[in-house]
């Protein structure tokens, strides 16, 4: 996809990964172009009928979704795949690329986005150009890369 002219501000690869708890996009941008690289989606784990709900202490009420113990698990599995596949974009970058990866920017809530950064080597941390304290993954990808690039570190 083409970048406006306006958006045309990356002079070098950058990955742009956008997530929330459940899906996560991967971006590559580059002076005029802007890539999709894939994405990932963990569903949340819901119990079957036959399983017991939980009381939720907070909402005074059940519910039937997952249990905190288990979407805390499933949360770990998530970040640690989202660490991982931003490694496995910086070792691979696109082949239609000219150069490494240089920047990445992150776009996801903070309660995410600080275990995927643990979950990084340290030169891979210090990639991280960009981090924007949101949940975008329904927004238009163009609105995302303005806010993106409009945001601090």
């Amino acid at each position: 996809m083409q970048l406006p002219q306006s958006l045309q501000k990356f002079s070098h690869p950058t990955l742009i990964v956008i997530a929330n708890n459940i899906h996560a996009t991967f971006w590559l941008a580059q002076g005029e172009e802007l890539k999709e690289l894939g994405t990932i989606e963990h569903s949340r784990e819901l119990k079957s009928d036959n399983e017991a709900s939980f009381v939720n202490p907070n909402h005074g009420g059940s519910t039937s979704g997952p249990e905190p113990k288990i979407e805390q698990e499933r949360m770990k599995k998530f970040c640690k795949e989202l660490a991982s596949r931003i490694t496995q974009h910086l070792a691979e970058p696109d082949p239609a690329s000219p150069g490494a990866i240089k920047h990445i920017y992150l776009a996801m809530k903070k309660e995410l986005m600080h275990p995927v950064e643990e979950h990084l080597a340290k030169p891979t941390q210090t990639l991280i150009n960009r981090r924007l304290d949101a949940d975008l993954m329904k927004d238009d990808i163009l609105e995302v890369v303005d806010r993106l690039l409009k945001a601090w570190k």
